[in-house]
């Protein structure tokens, strides 16, 4: 299925068409969607294929070997190394190719399709008490197919091995389209084709000079993490007739097309954890502390440095997370040690210590528990998408973030890095696998001026020299490329870039798989992301000149932690976890806008208007991506700024017109409630509503209730207090649920508060989710002015609504005529009222003996605004303060409504996938009290469970003592 008209003329056929079971992809916009990995390449391919079974495998083979086409395997696309990136077709194997087949706990082992997910998969074993065990920093969103393709290893590898160590069989299309399955004990439904390209195979590790040249030229032994070139060494092994696993392992995708795989797994971790985390004020004392640190038996031993944590404290989500740190440290080690007894971690954890502080020029040391653990960790994984938020065009560049040397050579080696750095003028970003002597290093260069292309080069062929000198390998887990393929004939000779390349024409004779990656590469300074130049420029009247576009789409560098699974920590991105389809990616979207605004060199039309409309289509503005992406690529921002431009071109709707507006037809609809009641509760009124909004005719409509609400002070009830606070009355909840400031008022009255209740006639957040921007704007500066006089005071500002609060939070600030400094002290005051019951709570302002003590079992859901701006825990403390209560905080993402996104026709089965991820089986309960702040969350979970939905204010009035 084509999602876009502006398509190429069909390099494929109706024959091919109508045999292929899977979907094809050929329009612009899709191609340039695939045109980028998580690399500094940008490629558009010929069209993009998703394979729904083997037989499309068969097409797409003999296809190419008619055609001279080059097939692509993709997964999550996750590479740093480009090797998702080319001219032919990819072939993205996570849409279809993703089931566990089978797990045998007993044995320990899985059999997966390669399209599946690390954690995922991870999630699953929980149950049988195994995992597996390579674990990358993409680990919640890498495929396995792809840990396969790389050879990937990750902050385990020390423990637990890499993923060619823990490949038990692995079934794979060849040339000859037909698939063979390889084991450690041999190969499986070979036809005659196939035994020639096992047997030529296997003869090449026979040549008598071969051993010669990989004793001299091939990384050292001990270097655990190789993944450059091929693995020729395990065709000397005696046992390398038998298993060719380790050739395939870490071949990227260049030798044929992997789609099944049988893993070894491994019991879980030990129950008890801790980490222990030296800090130190040089690098090479950091790295010289490795060697000691590396005879306790750690489970990771990793390492940070100053930039990657300076990158960390100005990011909302990730600061809280560096909380171990103690001053400035230029880098430090987090080493995790593990044990089935608190008395036996401790011991460990002593012992590290005193060995860390006898042998090492270490200058603190941060013990951080098992609570606590993942916050670290988190932090460490985000390093490579911080780095992407660099100020201007610097960025931390992949190039020669991958090599790995032996340990003891690696203070030495770092030390010639430096200087190498150094003569380029570069302060090197240092982080990762310390223990495995592998550390990623990053130049800071601009690739769009000649200046940065010329360095990144000439750093790239110097260090690939420096990797030579110490028999390193120039990749430890990443893998070749197009990045770095180029320079193995440099570091491994041409006598051993030979076999590689006799190897590659034995499995792959017509050159369809994967052409250009680790044989036969282009220059690696070809085809860079950044040399296209954005020529279209896209303004708006109304935000601040400083707020740049283009930039906030460009830092998107492709890691794809948008692309996380439900079962993920985070909320990001909901449209994807509901579908599944790099489309509706926040990744997805933030190429798309990039190439809108690029001048298209080398294509004879870009994407358009049209395109880029449509997948920002199912984006629901949840804000996750501003927040919880590493790089803040705010894509709420840029479909706004962009639908503005799109529907000034479009002309008037009146479905936009309405629902940006509806502070007005709410006003109009409660003035008239029992006319509006009557019409909406009628069959053929609804009907009509629902036609003329294009509203989904499975939807409810809410009904209008007359309001009696005045601005206003409301005194305490006790009669030594005088805390003042102000209720923000919004134009949602003032209209159909006005029952809920009265409680908030008396809740609030009780509690010790003078209340002030302050009107609002619209918060501005349907007219900036609708992009009426200049009109938001107009409501905006009302309301800064309105409130200027409580925030010069410094008075809480309380909402009911997390949707017109978050325009305090996020919007507002960014306006260019709005008084900046008072829309920066509302977005400081500005709080829902459970957020600040619970933060006075913690302060000790009131009792909980206010409260009853009446069992209550409550699920809560967080709004999307209030978890993206990390407030979503304050409400669940809130409704834990009277004393039955027992809070489940639901792990949900946007609920699918958001806004009226749900409400309309179009968008009905994607708002209902979302909702059914997590939210409605959690809340599909007539045990529990269901608790949501959003008026839009609770009209979602009531027309699909026919369950009420309460307010935290609603249930904190039910639960004050009755007196």
């Amino acid at each position: 299925m084509l999602i876009s008209m502006n398509i190429m003329e069909s390099i494929f056929g109706k024959q091919f068409y109508a045999s292929f079971s899977g979907e094809i992809e050929e329009s612009y916009l899709l191609r340039s969607i695939y045109a980028t990995d998580a690399s500094v390449y940008r490629e558009w391919p010929e069209a993009v294929c998703y394979p729904k079974n083997e037989e499309d495998i068969r097409i797409l083979i003999n296809f190419a070997k008619k055609n001279q086409k080059g097939l692509i395997p993709r997964g999550a696309g996750t590479s740093l190394a480009g090797q998702c990136v080319g001219n032919g077709i990819i072939v993205d194997l996570s849409r279809h190719f993703n089931k566990i087949l089978e797990i045998n706990q007993e044995e320990g082992w899985a059999r997966v399709q390669v399209g599946l997910v690390r954690d995922e998969l991870n999630h699953q074993l929980r149950k049988y008490k195994l995992f597996f065990g390579p674990n990358t920093s993409t680990a919640n969103r890498c495929t396995l197919g792809g840990m396969f393709g790389n050879n990937s290893s990750g902050t385990s590898s020390i423990r637990y091995g890499t993923t060619r160590d823990k490949i038990l069989e692995a079934k794979v299309f060849l040339h000859t389209s037909r698939a063979v399955r390889f084991t450690r004990n041999g190969v499986e439904d070979l036809e005659e084709k196939e035994e020639q390209i096992i047997e030529q195979c296997l003869n090449l590790g026979k040549e008598n000079q071969l051993e010669g040249l990989l004793e001299t030229h091939f990384p050292k032994k001990d270097i655990h993490r190789r993944n450059s070139g091929y693995a020729l060494d395990s065709l000397t092994k005696e046992e390398a007739d038998k298993n060719l696993l380790d050739i395939l392992s870490g071949s990227e995708g260049t030798l044929g097309i992997c789609t099944e795989l049988k893993l070894k797994l491994d019991k879980l971790p030990p129950k008890f954890q801790t980490l222990v985390v030296p800090h130190f004020e040089d690098v090479i004392d950091c790295l010289e502390a490795v060697q000691s640190a590396m005879k306790s038996p750690l489970f990771a031993c990793e390492m940070m440095d100053d930039i990657i944590l300076e990158c960390t404290a100005s990011n909302p989500v990730y600061a809280p997370k560096r909380f171990f740190v103690n001053g400035q440290p230029k880098a430090l080690l987090v080493l995790e040690l593990r044990a089935d007894s608190l008395s036996e971690l401790e011991a460990l954890s002593n012992e590290l210590q005193h060995r860390l502080q006898s042998e090492t020029k270490v200058n603190s040391i941060s013990i951080v528990g098992a609570d606590r653990a993942g916050d670290v960790w988190e932090l460490r994984k985000a390093g490579l998408g911080l780095l992407a938020n660099m100020k201007g065009n610097l960025k931390a560049v992949a190039c020669i973030e991958d090599t790995a040397v032996s340990l003891d050579d690696l203070p030495q080696y770092i030390d010639d890095f430096t200087h190498i750095m150094s003569k380029f003028g570069q302060e090197a970003v240092y982080y990762a696998h310390a223990g495995a002597g592998e550390i990623h290093l990053r130049p800071i260069l601009d690739l769009k001026t000649e200046k940065g292309r010329y360095e990144f080069r000439a750093i790239s062929e110097a260090v690939a020299l420096l990797v030579k000198k110490y028999k390193g390998s120039l990749s430890g887990e990443h893998g070749d490329g197009r990045v770095r393929a180029e320079f193995l004939p440099l570091v491994y000779g041409r006598e051993i870039y030979s076999y590689f390349e006799r190897l590659k024409k034995i499995w792959d004779p017509y050159g369809i798989f994967n052409p250009g990656k680790i044989v036969n590469a282009p220059p690696m300074d070809q085809m860079l992301r950044d040399e296209q130049e954005q020529t279209k420029q896209l303004n708006t009247e109304v935000l601040n000149e400083d707020i740049d576009l283009i930039r906030i789409a460009d830092r998107c560098n492709g890691s794809g932690d948008c692309r996380k699974g439900v079962n993920a920590i985070g909320q990001m991105c909901p449209s994807y976890k509901a579908s599944g389809h790099e489309t509706d990616s926040t990744r997805a979207r933030a190429n798309a806008f990039r190439e809108f605004h690029t001048e298209q060199t080398g294509q004879e039309v870009g994407i358009n208007e049209e395109d880029l409309h449509h997948i920002l289509k199912y984006c629901v503005s949840c804000k996750a991506c501003a927040v919880e992406c590493p790089s803040n690529v705010d894509m709420g921002l840029l479909k706004m700024v962009f639908e503005e431009h799109y529907y000034k071109k479009k002309g008037f709707s009146l479905k936009r017109f309405f629902y940006g507006h509806i502070h007005l037809f709410n006003k109009l609809g409660a003035s008239f409630t029992g006319l509006s009641n009557r019409l909406i509760s009628s069959s053929l009124g609804r009907r009509g509503i629902q036609q003329l909004l294009d509203i989904h005719p499975k939807r409810s409509l809410p009904l209008f209730k007359t309001s009696s609400l005045k601005e206003r002070v409301f005194k305490p009830q006790r009669d030594n207090q005088n805390k003042e606070v102000v209720l923000v009355v919004d134009e949602f909840n003032r209209y159909n649920r006005p029952e809920l400031f009265e409680k908030a008022i008396e809740l609030l009255t009780i509690l010790g508060y003078t209340v002030q209740l302050v009107l609002l006639e619209a918060s501005g957040r349907a007219l900036f989710s609708k992009s009426y921007l200049k009109a938001a704007a107009k409501k905006a500066t009302a309301n800064v002015t309105k409130l200027k006089v409580f925030t010069d005071r410094s008075i809480p500002i309380l909402g009911l609504e997390p949707s017109a609060l978050s325009c305090f939070w996020d919007e507002y600030p960014k306006l260019k005529n709005v008084d900046q400094k008072t829309a920066q002290d509302l977005k400081d005051l500005a709080q829902s009222l459970s957020t600040f019951i619970a933060n006075e709570f913690n302060k000790g302002s009131f009792k909980p003996n206010l409260f009853d003590t009446q069992k209550r079992k409550i699920k809560l859901h967080s709004h999307c605004h209030e978890k993206a701006y990390g407030k979503a825990e304050q409400v669940a403390l809130a409704l834990s303060i009277p004393g039955g209560h027992s809070v489940e905080h639901i792990n949900s993402a946007c609920c699918g409504m958001a806004g009226s996104f749900g409400y309309e026709k179009e968008n009905y089965d994607m708002s209902k996938k979302m909702a059914h991820l997590s939210l409605i089986p959690a809340t599909n309960d007539t045990n529990s009290l269901i608790v949501a702040q959003g008026i839009s969350c609770s009209h979602q979970i009531e027309d699909f469970t026919n369950n009420e939905v309460i307010h935290p204010v609603e249930l904190l009035h039910l639960s004050l003592k009755k007196t």
